[in-house]
């Protein structure tokens, strides 16, 4: 009876603990993307993300790759993305940290490109100005042969 009270108060200081830093935000980015064989395309994006704790949190963002001359037509590139992302506190302000995640790929304007829903993965850094507000950079790999440069601000509840 003693193992499950012990336990009980443990869950309930671990619930607290996770709570306390658990922080929904929410942000929006430019970006620069990158396909082979295309010129780059300027683009831009949405987010919103929830921090488990101060290493780890999850995201979901929709993000406007940009329009792309074929050569025949114009093909347009949207993708959503979902992620987990591990934060490494450098200090109050400074972070850097990774993702790694899966993207759907929606593309119009060209029916025999190669769809390529997938993996993505990247690396970036958060300067904090407030609490609350956040700037940050990051590289991700987008799809097998697409990349993308990210530049964003984001704001904490």
């Amino acid at each position: 009876m003693k193992s499950i009270k012990l336990a009980a108060v443990a869950l309930a200081l671990f619930g607290a603990t996770v709570s306390a830093q658990a922080q929904v935000y929410v942000g929006g980015d430019l970006n620069t993307t990158s396909v082979d064989g295309w010129s780059d395309a300027t683009s831009f994006g949405v987010y919103a993300g929830y921090d488990f704790n101060t290493n780890l949190a999850a995201e979901l963002a929709y993000r406007k790759l940009g329009s792309f001359d074929s050569g025949v037509n114009t093909i347009k590139l949207n993708m959503t993305q979902v992620s987990a992302v591990v934060n490494l506190p450098l200090n109050d302000q400074f972070k850097l940290y990774g993702r790694l995640g899966y993207g759907f790929l929606n593309v119009s304007g060209y029916d025999s490109y190669n769809v390529d829903d997938g993996v993505i993965y990247g690396a970036g850094a958060q300067f904090n100005v407030t609490k609350s507000v956040g700037i940050r950079g990051e590289f991700t790999r987008i799809a097998s042969d697409a990349t993308q440069v990210t530049f964003g601000l984001n704001y904490k509840f």
